[in-house]
C-alpha cells in the first residue's frame, strides 16, 4: 500500500459512516510511502472528531507514528482524546493513551481512524 491508496482507504471509510455528515480531509503526501492527514468529521449529533496522523507504509505495513484523535461535542467540549505522544511513561500502554474530558491520562491500544470512529459512534449514539 501506498500513501494515496491509504489516504483513498481513509476517505471510503469516511463515506461509508451514514452517520458523519461533512468532513473536511487534508492530505499531504510526502512520498509514495509517507504522508500527513488531518480531517475534522462532523456526525449528525453535531459531535465533531478531528484526526491529526504521520504515517508511513512499508507494503501492507502501517505505522502511525504520530496521531491525535480528539472527540468535540456539538458545542466545543473536549470529550475523549487518543494520541501516541512519547509523554506518560507511567501509563502501562506507553506511548498509547486517552485523555478523558478532564485530561486525566488513561491506558489505551493503539488507535486507527477505523477505531477511534466506531468508539465514537459508540459514545455519541
Amino acid at each position: 500500500m501506498n500513501a494515496q491508496a491509504y489516504y483513498q482507504q481513509l476517505i471510503a471509510l469516511i463515506g461509508s459512516v451514514s452517520s458523519i455528515v461533512s468532513s473536511n480531509v487534508t492530505f499531504r503526501e510526502i512520498d509514495e510511502t509517507e504522508c500527513y492527514i488531518k480531517a475534522m468529521l462532523t456526525f449528525a449529533t453535531g459531535h465533531e472528531l478531528h484526526l491529526a496522523e504521520y504515517v508511513t507504509l512499508d507494503g501492507m505495513r502501517i505505522r502511525r507514528l504520530k496521531y491525535r484523535y480528539q472527540l468535540l461535542t456539538a458545542d466545543k467540549q473536549m470529550l475523549p482524546r487518543w494520541d501516541n505522544a512519547p509523554h506518560h511513561k507511567n501509563i502501562s500502554s506507553f506511548p498509547y493513551h486517552r485523555h478523558d474530558a478532564r485530561e486525566r491520562a488513561h491506558p489505551s491500544v493503539e488507535m486507527s481512524p477505523a477505531d477511534v470512529i466506531a468508539e465514537t459512534l459508540a459514545l455519541i449514539e
